[in-house]
């Protein structure tokens, strides 16, 4: 099982990964992060390791020359998963 603890660390390891991936340096946008796409181990004295994995439909969200930042309003990720403002564009 699971601690609340741990669900807390392992939220704020995932944001802090999402964070570095909307920085000005990386502007990524990974557009399917769901429980399959994140990976979680925990070593034998109890450290937990949060990967984002599957970027297959990820997209940069700024354009490299122009800075143009880029709308993503497509669904490309699970259904259970897409964000209200994207089904209501369907």
């Amino acid at each position: 099982a699971i601690t609340e603890s741990k669900c807390g660390l392992i939220i704020s390891k995932l944001l802090r990964i999402v964070e570095y991936l909307h920085s000005e340096e990386v502007s990524i946008c990974h557009r399917d992060i769901n429980i399959n796409n994140v990976m979680i181990t925990e070593d034998p004295i109890g450290t937990l390791d949060v990967k984002l994995i599957d970027f297959n439909v990820s997209r940069r969200f700024r354009d490299e020359d122009t800075c143009t930042k880029y709308l993503m309003q497509t669904n490309t990720g699970a259904a259970a998963f897409t964000s209200p403002e994207v089904n209501s564009r369907e």
